[in-house]
């Protein structure tokens, strides 16, 4: 297994969110998860501005949450779709 980190376009992460006007994110939040969902424009904005988009591994990828990136308050693991 690998340490190395998988990075992804933003056009190919925008690809992959799922379709509507609301993409559910999740962080972690000391022992629980705290999801929210955000429009999809604002979240692509937020992808936009982060240092690099993730793509996760297979724990965040079995909920459904395929993508991350990292902002002021650490990670956040984004939607996608089921391909």
């Amino acid at each position: 297994m690998s340490d190395e980190k998988e990075l992804i376009s933003l056009e190919a992460a925008i690809k992959r969110l799922p379709d509507g006007d609301m993409v559910h994110t999740f962080r972690q939040g000391g022992p629980c998860l705290i999801g929210a969902d955000h429009e999809r424009g604002r979240l692509i904005e937020a992808m936009r501005s982060a240092p690099a988009i993730e793509v996760t591994g297979p724990q965040a990828q079995a909920m459904n949450h395929g993508l991350c990136i990292f902002d002021e308050h650490g990670p956040l693991f984004i939607e996608t779709a089921n391909v």
